[in-house]
């Protein structure tokens, strides 16, 4: 399904939840079960990041060695267009961990506002409670203006940001809590959408990624036919019919985000929400994370 396909499908499901109102309210246990959720997918966007970045550094310095190899021997423009790509490569990795960093610092406010949403809806319904978990809103709200900005390979990642639907919050027994989700939860739906919509980019950067080297297996095959094929070129065109593995990563933590943004949402507005869904796309993307590690450690 499309980003905008899926954007779509759940704006209407939240359109039709608005519609019959407050009928039947989320409990405090839910709202607690979605902050739990909540801070396990926080914990795990970090990894996600690294496991990433370590992914591109090793490709490109994968295909920076092929380079090299190639312009052995060869005139000197070519050997100081490898150097170049190196500078060139090395500059838009570290722009890359620098934007990962600052979503891993983003990420982090995420798991410290989940904590306080725990506490307040586990019967924390002091005022103190309520107040804990607005200031970490408050405080993903400041990030959220920087990582619009933010720009990857040339796309923005405030492209990829869905409509947000407008959350009216349901009657719950504790009024802290629903104070606190009246005035805060689109701050908190909003950093939800922000790190969704970083995975979406990446995830679309890699497929830009896929059909470059596929139309690049076409070029080597059509462009010279007085030039024998590489020994090789079955094999690299094979390949190209594969998606990379840390797509396996990123199509997980999309997915998990997904889960989180539509679970949160409805429970705020008094839905019943999709927890097992929920619990069930995090736990793919610790196990597929847990994979890249355990490789990248080896």
């Amino acid at each position: 399904m499309s980003p905008a396909l899926r954007n779509l499908c759940r704006a209407g499901a939240m359109l039709a939840l608005l519609a019959v109102g407050a009928c039947a309210g989320a409990s405090n246990e839910q709202i607690a079960q979605v902050a739990q959720s909540g801070e396990t997918f926080a914990t795990q966007a970090p990894r996600v990041y690294d496991v990433v970045f370590a992914s591109a550094v090793n490709r490109d310095s994968s295909d920076l060695e092929q380079l090299r190899k190639r312009a052995e021997g060869r005139p000197e423009a070519v050997q100081a267009a490898v150097k170049t790509a190196f500078v060139n490569n090395t500059k838009a990795l570290s722009e890359r961990l620098s934007h990962f960093n600052t979503m891993k610092s983003h990420a982090q406010l995420l798991d410290s506002y989940f904590t306080k949403l725990n506490v307040l809806a586990s019967g924390g319904g002091s005022t103190a409670a309520g107040q804990a978990a607005t200031n970490a809103a408050d405080e993903l709200e400041k990030l959220a203006p920087g990582i619009k900005d933010i720009s990857i390979g040339g796309k923005s990642l405030n492209g990829f940001i869905g409509p947000l639907v407008s959350l009216v919050a349901s009657s719950f027994a504790n009024s802290q809590l629903q104070e606190h989700l009246k005035t805060s939860a689109p701050k908190v739906q909003e950093a939800i959408a922000l790190q969704r919509s970083m995975f979406a980019l990446l995830l679309d950067q890699e497929q830009a990624r896929a059909k470059a080297a596929a139309d690049a297996a076409v070029k080597v095959a059509f462009d010279a036919f007085d030039k024998p094929l590489p020994a090789t070129w079955a094999a690299e065109r094979l390949k190209t019919f594969a998606p990379a593995p840390i797509t396996n990563a990123l199509s997980a933590a999309l997915d998990a985000a997904d889960q989180l943004q539509t679970n949160y949402e409805e429970l705020v507005t008094g839905g019943d929400g999709s927890l097992n869904r929920l619990q069930n796309a995090l736990a793919l993307v610790g196990a597929v994370v847990t994979v890249f590690e355990s490789n990248t450690q080896q």
